[in-house]
């Protein structure tokens, strides 16, 4: 919106001085959005003579979904675009979030989900399927490659990208040397994860290097001895989901990348910090972290 939105509510600004003060605090970006975005939000409500947050129910967070798709963009011809309105929700999922922890509020209601049309959000496993995965691998290779995946987090490229030289057994650590972007992140391996690994380099690996064996880096590697391609390793992921025979699990047509957003998802549940899963999974914000608490956080639902 072009004119300037000024909140007039004591207690909307009072909350609205806060969150920028929480945002400002933290690892996201473009905090001027934030501020944009939940007072445009408070501007809406007091227009429709709201003036506590305790009087926002679900059909008003219904409502302002509706207002957002309808409402005219102020750049250019037509409706707000897809990222735009996702932005709004994800700022007001934050927010309501914020509310909860901080007191505000006792309990939340349910931010209306906005999906692009074809697009398909991405399925997690829960951590009985991930142990029924495991519990079929055929062999050592199988096993590490979901340590890789889901234990450490890492991406598909970052897997197929990844070298021996950089587990660090000494320090327990996998060194991801060109993640997104090209950042460089550790990431911590339980000592299950670090036996098992050691046992692959170290006893299965040459068997799979043949000739190989002097010049091949490549921390997964082929029957033939050369790096696993990416098409490959998710072949093999493929490979122990059939074999599970887990109805429940073949439909959610699992990828590697999945199992990390299996793993973010699971450290939430597990009460594991932002700023944690942040540095553990690599991202360059904080913002793509909070996107798995939202889809876990336990809210009311009157829909």
């Amino acid at each position: 919106m072009k004119h300037i939105m000024k909140l007039q509510t004591s207690e909307f600004i009072e909350i609205h001085k806060k969150f920028c003060a929480y945002i400002g605090a933290r690892a996201l970006k473009n905090p001027r959005l934030y501020s944009t975005i939940v007072t445009e939000f408070m501007v809406w409500l007091e227009q429709r003579g709201i003036s506590h947050i305790k009087q926002v129910k679900q059909i008003e967070l219904q409502e302002y979904y509706t207002y957002l798709i309808q409402r005219p963009n102020t750049r250019k011809a037509g409706t707000l675009s897809d990222s735009t309105i996702k932005n709004h929700l994800l700022v007001l999922n934050i927010l309501f979030q914020y509310l909860l922890d901080s007191g505000f509020l006792k309990r939340i209601y349910v931010t209306p989900r906005y999906k692009i049309k074809d697009q398909k959000e991405r399925s997690v496993l829960t951590k009985e399927e991930i142990k029924q995965l495991y519990a079929v691998c055929a062999n050592e290779l199988e096993t590490v490659l979901l340590h890789i995946c889901y234990g450490c987090g890492l991406r598909r490229s970052e897997a197929y990208m990844l070298n021996v030289k950089d587990i660090q057994f000494s320090q327990g650590i996998v060194i991801v040397c060109k993640g997104k972007w090209n950042k460089r992140r550790e990431v911590p391996m339980s000592k299950k994860i670090q036996e098992d690994i050691k046992d692959y380099v170290v006893r299965i690996r040459p068997l799979l290097l043949k000739e190989q064996i002097c010049i091949e880096q490549a921390f997964f590697v082929h029957t033939n001895g050369m790096r696993m391609s990416k098409n490959m390793l998710n072949k093999t992921l493929q490979e122990i989901v059939e074999r599970s025979q887990q109805q429940q699990i073949i439909e959610k047509h699992i990828t590697l990348h999945c199992l990390r957003h299996s793993i973010a998802t699971h450290l939430i549940e597990n009460n594991a910090g932002f700023e944690e899963i942040q540095k553990f999974l690599g991202h360059s914000c904080i913002d793509t972290t909070q996107l798995y608490a939202i889809r876990r956080k336990k809210r009311i639902n009157l829909t």
